[in-house]
């Protein structure tokens, strides 16, 4: 687990830890806080993985932010699908070796910032 931070041209990477769900149970805490604590947010399939976004900037581009990162999201129908149905599904973001070459060709040149669509 890790936690990354980005404020404009400047990004943080720092351990964070480690998840619940990749350590065996019989070598989990035995007090009942701590347990507590790691069944709180517990789910079935993932366990205690999860992912938090925080977006500090404009609100007026946050919704847009939200809404497009939730339209990226699988729906509970294509989460229980195979792998294969999954990497035939279309990336809302676009195409990511397209932005990178895009990038890499520019950077000689003023510094303009690419969208994802």
């Amino acid at each position: 687990m890790a936690e990354m931070a980005i404020a404009g041209t400047v990004r943080e990477y720092h351990p964070k830890g480690f998840w619940w769900t990749s350590i065996n149970e019989e070598d989990w805490p035995k007090d009942e806080e701590s347990l507590a604590y790691i069944k709180e947010n517990w789910h079935p399939h993932f366990g205690d993985r999860s992912q938090k976004l925080v977006f500090i900037g404009k609100n007026n581009i946050l919704g847009k932010i939200k809404e497009s990162l939730e339209e990226s999201l699988l729906t509970d129908e294509e989460l229980t699908k195979s792998a294969d149905f999954i990497k035939q599904l279309k990336d809302p973001f676009g195409d990511w070796n397209q932005v990178v070459q895009t990038n890499e060709s520019e950077s000689a040149g003023p510094s303009d910032s690419a969208e994802i669509q």
